[in-house]
């Protein structure tokens, strides 16, 4: 009779108090024991169980004697127990049989059967986060529509064409994915914090995604698909009548044409997302239930008002730099992700996206004088931005204009990128 030694098992698994694990063993022709993989039958059985955690044991004596007359057949010599392993592990079925057979081919319900099983024990929980149709609609209101250029018409009712074509193809997708559950939800709807999902994936541009950062931690990674990407000819075409632009999707990983190769190398633990810097803020020492993915504006409501603030950079609650007194537009600070945004075009610089710095910027100041060289920097990981406000009023902007925080004279404001990061797939 064959044995198999401890080093030549098919689980390594921790043991479990009642739990037995089984590894088939087959004895070649000079007598040597080697490990053979689990035939389909077994692995649909012990896949039941697992899922029931339930030991061997468990199945019915008829169930259990069939098992070990499978196991003395056919190219396998014994079904041995090793009771001080915990689980089964569930190999593909082996390539060939003795005589050079396909076994799966010998029976293909078997291993669509099997292959089903596998499906049912990693099923992936998906939300489908929409841009909504109506950020195009135009004209509608009864009155005359206050686009008079016929192209610029058809450009706008082609974008929301090209949008809802995209959600309709990247729902077909995931209708054919068995291995995934899914749920469609309107970015307008979200209210309550994203949990118990494995992925969350937008369809809109990077708009879509920074209102979907709100709602996340740094458990669930997003997937961006950008619905309708920027035609470079298009732009071209009607620079001299209106801005043909589309979306940027600079945070995008997938548009209409690769969302499904994206999706399955996510599945497939083939594409990996990366872990990108957010800004918290504090208000008088108390925290602010947003996190910033872009950036920061702090300034007065009314953009021709001046605001007047100061501010410092510090670490461990000691200044670093000098205080800075301003008389300006306001105050940025944006992330690495967010530097290309309204920071590039104020006049900062790109940063490398997995930076974990964090970008400032004084908004048009007044009469900066010799402190103009301190009005825009960096902040570095391991330090903050103490702001004070002296205005009647104010408001913190986070991420555009949608999520805001009031502030007013005396108030403090503090910000660093010790926030909890975003997962994200990246281009």
């Amino acid at each position: 009779m064959s044995v198999i030694a401890p080093e030549e098992k098919l689980s390594a698994t921790p043991s479990h108090a009642g739990r037995t694990n089984l590894v088939w063993v087959q004895a070649n022709s000079h007598g040597k024991a080697r490990r053979c993989p689990i035939p389909v039958e077994l692995s649909l059985l012990v896949g039941r169980l697992r899922m029931l955690r339930k030991p061997i044991s468990a199945c019915g004596g008829s169930s259990l004697m069939k098992l070990k007359k499978l196991a003395q057949t056919g190219p396998y010599a014994q079904l041995t127990d090793l009771s001080h392993h915990a689980s089964i592990s569930s190999p593909l079925p082996p390539k060939s049989s003795k005589d050079g057979q396909d076994l799966a081919a010998l029976n293909p319900l078997r291993k669509r059967a099997h292959e089903n099983t596998v499906r049912k024990m990693g099923r992936r929980r998906l939300l489908l986060l929409l841009k909504p149709f109506d950020v195009f609609q135009f004209g509608q209101s009864g009155g005359a529509s206050p686009i008079t250029v016929p192209q610029a018409f058809r450009y706008l009712d082609n974008r929301r064409k090209v949008h809802k074509d995209a959600i309709n193809f990247c729902q077909d997708i995931l209708r054919k994915k068995s291995n995934i559950d899914w749920e469609p939800i309107l970015r307008t709807n979200l209210s309550q914090p994203i949990r118990n999902f494995d992925l969350v994936v937008t369809v809109g541009g990077d708009g879509t995604l920074l209102q979907a950062s709100h709602f996340l931690d740094d458990s669930i990674p997003v997937l961006g698909v950008n619905s309708d990407p920027t035609q470079v000819k298009e732009v071209e075409k009607f620079s001299n009548e209106f801005d043909a632009t589309r979306s940027t999707g600079y945070l995008c990983a997938a548009t209409v044409q690769s969302f499904e190769q994206v999706l399955d190398d996510i599945l497939a633990g083939q594409k990996l997302p990366s872990n990108l810097s957010r800004i918290s803020l504090s208000v008088n020492s108390q925290p602010l239930s947003s996190y910033a993915l872009n950036d920061v504006l702090i300034a007065d409501p009314c953009p021709a008002t001046v605001s007047r603030f100061s501010f410092r950079i510090q670490r461990d609650g000691e200044s670093c730099r000098p205080l800075v007194n301003c008389r300006s537009s306001g105050l940025r600070v944006s992330t690495a992700a967010g530097s290309t945004a309204a920071m590039l075009s104020a006049g900062g610089f790109a940063m490398p996206v997995l930076s974990e710095d964090l970008q400032f910027m004084v908004r048009e100041p007044i009469s900066p004088g010799a402190a103009i060289r301190l009005m825009h920097g960096i902040i570095k990981s391991d330090q903050s931005m103490k702001a004070s406000w002296f205005s009647k009023k104010g408001v913190i902007y986070i991420d555009g204009s949608h999520v805001f925080h009031s502030i007013q004279h005396g108030d403090s404001i503090e910000m660093s990128s010790k926030a909890p990061s975003l997962k994200v797939f990246l281009p």
